[in-house]
């Protein structure tokens, strides 16, 4: 049986632009607004954990992710496209392939995101 160890403070924030795993653009406009994340799990035990903080008013737009996730709420608050407003200790589960998009609360937000795979996200007409 393997047990792998994340330690929050010496678990490097992942670089959006060497991870190419979204549009230029749209890493450096994260980046700028001050959003960020940490993958607490890769793979490990077939889970994905991330941990992401995002500043007020912060929007992520209409996408979709290949794996189905759950997302949580730490801290602030945030609305999910035509849903309920979320608070900390909240969660919601998201289905593969289901578009929705998500707009931060006044205090911004810090969530965790926990997925069964290595999402595959693909933002517009998603």
């Amino acid at each position: 049986m393997a047990v792998t160890f994340h330690h929050f403070d010496s678990t490097d924030w992942v670089d959006e632009l060497a991870a190419g795993k979204v549009d230029r653009d749209l890493a450096l406009a994260a980046r700028a607004a001050g959003a960020r994340r940490k993958m607490l799990a890769a793979g490990e035990s077939g889970l994905y954990v991330q941990y992401s903080e995002f500043p007020p008013g912060y929007r992520i737009d209409p996408h979709t992710h290949s794996h189905g996730e759950v997302i949580m709420v730490l801290a602030g608050s945030c609305t999910v496209d035509g849903g309920e407003v979320m608070r900390p200790n909240d969660a919601v589960c998201i289905e593969a392939g289901t578009s929705y998009g998500i707009t931060c609360g006044p205090a911004g937000m810090t969530m965790l995101t926990i997925r069964a795979g290595d999402a595959v996200v693909s933002f517009g007409d998603a």
